[in-house]
């Protein structure tokens, strides 16, 4: 609903999500309305399935949103540029296919709307977007993008599965990106020592692909005891490297030290998570629906248990364990097939062996 303040009473209904009806006011950005330049209208939706943005150009009666950022792929924090004339958002998208459980900078156009088409409309296609522009890319993790107030540069919180995040700067032009203040990660970090998670899939015994990523030593020889990391929420997602919100970080990092300390770690983003599309973001049989996330969990537990590095003899405490709970995220219990399973679950703590 868009209306003039002196005339609060007239407020016109400029966009409605249709059928199904939109779930972005389940998500945690919102809406996220904005007004750009040329009296455009700025707002997050899920009317394509995903976690998308789409500008209006004079909101009245008769609009049609536009897509702005068209893609198999999940758009979470903006900043418009001081003019208002373009936007500069993160995404886990790009080239690589494990971009997907990354987040890149890109930046779009939105002035001029009205010259590019028809928009798009419940079942439209968008082709009435301007083409979004790459700004960060490669294995790293940026987040929270600022515009400088020239408008030239973009500022923003760079990590990557090795470093730590420090801000970071970069042109809004395009070039090279430059990391700020990096000389204040501690000489002794061992970034080297870190390893490189991988991205995973499997399928839960309803069909769906889960998705996660496995921490494993890549000169690994032997066989070890393994530990499904569960993330608080549902609405995250774990990334392939340092995440943007602080104590997912430090649980990443703690990943990574149980994984040098000899376990293979499988983080898991359940049905639920973020990042995936409406349909993952927003089950139909999830919760008290169904619970279909603890499939997820189950499967990542049948997933462990059939690899060959999982060492069988290292069971918790024979055939099911329950590992403690922290406060931030949930361990559950792993029904396998066997009675020497040596699935542990745990949040931070590892299994008894």
């Amino acid at each position: 609903m868009v209306a003039d303040v002196s005339k609060p009473d007239e407020a016109v209904a400029v966009a409605t999500s249709g059928e199904p009806i939109d779930q972005i006011a389940r998500s945690p950005v919102g809406l996220g309305v904005r007004w750009a330049a040329g009296d455009t209208l700025v707002f997050f939706s899920y009317r394509d399935g995903w976690q998308h943005l789409y500008a209006i150009e004079h909101p009245g009666k008769d609009s049609q949103p536009v897509l702005l950022t068209p893609g198999n792929f999940m758009v979470e924090q903006v900043a418009l540029t001081p003019d208002r004339k373009a936007i500069v958002y993160n995404a886990n998208t790009g080239a690589d296919p494990a971009d997907f459980e990354r987040r890149h900078l890109y930046k779009v156009d939105i002035s001029g709307l009205g010259t590019r088409g028809s928009g798009l409309g419940a079942g439209g296609s968008g082709l009435g977007a301007g083409k979004p522009v790459a700004l960060t890319a490669a294995t790293g993790i940026e987040w929270n993008p600022v515009v400088t107030g020239d408008g030239r540069t973009v500022a923003f919180i760079s990590g990557d599965a090795k470093r730590p995040p420090v801000p970071a700067v970069v042109p809004i032009a395009g070039g090279t990106p430059k990391l700020v203040a990096a000389d204040r990660i501690p000489q002794d970090f061992p970034a080297e020592k870190l390893l490189l998670p991988q991205p995973v899939t499997f399928n839960a015994s309803d069909g769906e692909e889960v998705h996660g990523q496995l921490f494993r030593a890549a000169n690994r020889r032997t066989r070890g005891p393994a530990i499904i990391y569960i993330h608080g929420g549902g609405p995250r997602q774990m990334l392939l490297g340092y995440h943007y919100r602080w104590e997912y970080a430090n649980d990443y990092a703690i990943n990574q030290y149980l994984a040098s300390r000899g376990f293979i770690v499988l983080s898991v983003n359940y049905r639920l998570s973020v990042g995936y599309g409406a349909a993952y973001e927003f089950p139909e049989h999830a919760g008290a629906r169904g619970a279909s996330e603890y499939r997820d969990i189950q499967a990542a537990g049948l997933f462990l248990q059939r690899r060959p590095d999982v060492d069988p003899a290292a069971s918790a405490s024979g055939a099911r364990r329950t590992a403690a709970t922290s406060r931030r995220s949930r361990s559950a219990a792993i029904p396998t097939s066997s009675p020497r399973a040596s699935i542990c679950t745990a949040s931070t703590i590892g299994c008894r062996r």
